[in-house]
């Protein structure tokens, strides 16, 4: 948090109020929460009554099962919870969870596009913020998860990682199209 000007998000092995409170006193201006949210869903609850709801995200790794609806699942991608994806949502929004951060597991690190129906059907079923991603490998991925999936913001990793595309380049390119991002001067 010290070294960098940014929003940070931190994730992982998030499994009580303290380990909450320990991370928001270290720097963290969110948390994303997905195992020990489903498991315990009080937790949201107790994070959201404590800190604001603003500091709590229901991270949700998704998979689409056979008939068409997607599950939840933990372990990254692993383990099938059993939970409907849109029931846990609504229920992870009326505990107090402020945002959604959704990756579709059957998209994820492929480069070939995002699952727009997942992301709109996500996005219609709440009213707090959803940032989306999981198959991105061009700004026509990005722009659609806007666009048509009605994402907030959209989160890119495997394209960054392997640098198939750069974020400077990616702000540049959005901005053209219309798309408002921050754009620092030492970029």
């Amino acid at each position: 948090a010290e070294s960098i000007s940014i929003p940070l998000c931190v994730a992982g092995g998030i499994r009580s109020k303290a380990n909450a409170f320990s991370l928001l006193k270290a720097g963290a201006d969110k948390l994303a929460i997905n195992t020990q949210a489903i498991k315990h869903p009080e937790l949201i609850r107790e994070v959201a009554h404590s800190f604001g709801s603003q500091c709590i995200a229901i991270q949700l790794q998704a998979k689409q099962q056979p008939g068409g609806r997607w599950n939840c699942y933990t372990l990254s991608g692993r383990e099938n919870t059993g939970k409907d994806v849109v029931e846990w949502v609504q229920e992870a929004e009326g505990l107090g969870a402020g945002e959604i951060v959704l990756i579709s597991v059957d998209q994820d690190g492929m480069q070939m596009g995002p699952d727009l129906k997942l992301i709109r059907t996500v996005v219609d079923s709440v009213s707090i913020p959803v940032v989306a991603g999981g198959g991105i490998g061009s700004i026509d991925d990005i722009e659609s998860i806007i666009h048509i999936g009605g994402a907030q913001a959209v989160a890119i990793s495997h394209t960054l990682h392997f640098r198939c595309l750069s974020i400077n380049y990616i702000k540049k390119e959005l901005r053209k199209r219309g798309i408002s991002v921050r754009i620092c001067d030492y970029e």
